[in-house]
């Protein structure tokens, strides 16, 4: 008989464990852990592999007891006895007896740690899902399988798991109790050396949706499904719909896997272009700014009406940081320096710099998000990002060279 355990029970609708804490160590002098659902948060008390139950003069068939009358004659057999049930039922058993517990005691002497006349063996390495599954030499080789048997019989048989990988996600069945940690022959059981392991093929690893009788999950190590984006979580054992005590997780090891990166938020929209610089003029007034809705303008052209004439101006970026366009130079003007002289072009104005992106938006916050009434964790939105910088305006051209002969004679 196991100690008890002083626990808090998780009770609620559904409750998923994805943490390897969840669950006891497994150590001979170890308590139990039992997860209870379905009420509010309270403390409770767990008391590890209870035989309470039938007693160990009535059998399992569903047709009476196997005491049986008194028969017609002294010292007779019971011939006025209940029969045993038909074929589901398992009337040479005494349920309760033996059930497995955690230092694997044989208490029934019928040479595994549960009841052999009551179980389904499975085996991954050497079981077949073709076997009855009934004996320890003939497994089955999934779990899933061994539960359709199981539940073949009146009231359904334990499933016994022999150590190994089991890559399926295992849906639990009401009333049908799973035990890990045994070994090839199933002659012993030891959680810690034999070790059954559950690895998640989807999201949830162990499912119990709805259970109406009681299910134990004991001795194993339970894998979670690792992803790497699209915001996807993933679930160790994910109970929902149980009412408080019928289900009870026993000395477990849960690996939660890791869930996905959400996806990125799209890009912002492109920014506005910075305007165009004016053009520069030769012998005329400057070239006007180029214009843009976020204030990104242009540089305005240079002046072409005086000697010698200007340079263009740079652009602006709207108070945003990004690099303008320079001014264009002048060309180069003549003035009253020799006759016949002419002036040269101005050069055109500098391309102003793209805006830089702005700052990606930042991970909400855990209490954004919530369980949903099918029993799945909607994660919370990032969120938006910053904006961008304006795109810096284009200088403005330079102006032509200006030629100015007055007071040169010619």
């Amino acid at each position: 008989m196991r100690a008890p355990s002083s626990i808090t029970s998780l009770s609620s609708a559904f409750i998923f464990v994805t943490m390897s804490a969840g669950c006891a160590n497994g150590s001979e002098t170890g308590g139990s852990f039992s997860a209870s659902f379905g009420g509010s948060t309270s403390s409770a008390t767990a008391t590890a592999g209870s035989t309470s139950g039938a007693s160990t003069g009535t059998s399992m068939g569903s047709g009476g007891s196997s005491t049986g009358g008194t028969g017609s004659s002294t010292g007779g057999s019971g011939s006025t006895g209940g029969s045993s049930g038909g074929t589901t039922g398992d009337p040479t058993c005494d349920p309760g007896f033996d059930p497995p517990d955690i230092n694997g005691i044989d208490e029934d002497g019928d040479g595994i740690d549960g009841e052999l006349c009551r179980s389904v063996f499975v085996k991954s390495d050497g079981g077949s899902d073709l076997n009855e599954g009934l004996v320890p030499d003939e497994p089955v080789q999934t779990i899933g399988k061994a539960i359709e048997i199981a539940l073949l019989y009146s009231p359904p048989r334990d499933v016994l798991v022999a150590s190994g990988d089991y890559t399926a996600t295992i849906n639990l069945a009401s009333g049908v109790s799973i035990f890990g940690g045994y070994d090839g022959t199933f002659a012993q059981r030891n959680v810690q050396t034999n070790v059954s392991r559950i690895i998640a093929t989807e999201n949830r690893a162990v499912i119990g949706n709805n259970l109406s009788e009681k299910v134990e999950l004991d001795g194993f190590t339970i894998v979670g499904i690792d992803y790497m984006d699209g915001g996807q979580s993933t679930y160790g054992v994910w109970i929902k719909d149980t009412s408080e005590g019928l289900f009870k997780l026993d000395y477990c090891t849960i690996e939660a896997g890791d869930g996905g990166a959400g996806s990125p938020g799209s890009n912002g929209s492109k920014g506005a272009d910075g305007g165009n610089g004016g053009p520069g003029s030769g012998n005329g007034s400057a070239g006007s700014s180029g214009m843009s809705s976020c204030n990104a303008i242009g540089g305005q052209g240079g002046v072409g009406s005086t000697c010698p004439s200007t340079g263009g101006s740079d652009g602006q970026a709207g108070g945003d940081p990004t690099p303008v366009g320079q001014g264009g130079s002048p060309g180069d003007s003549g003035c009253g320096a020799d006759c016949g002289d002419t002036g040269s072009n101005g050069s055109g104005g500098g391309n102003g710099s793209h805006g830089l992106n702005g700052a990606g938006g930042m991970t909400a916050a855990n209490a954004l998000s919530a369980f949903g009434m099918d029993g799945f964790w909607t994660p919370p939105t990032g969120n938006d990002a910053s904006k961008g910088d304006n795109g810096g305006g284009g200088g403005g051209g330079g102006a032509g060279g200006y030629d100015d002969d007055s007071g040169v004679f010619c």
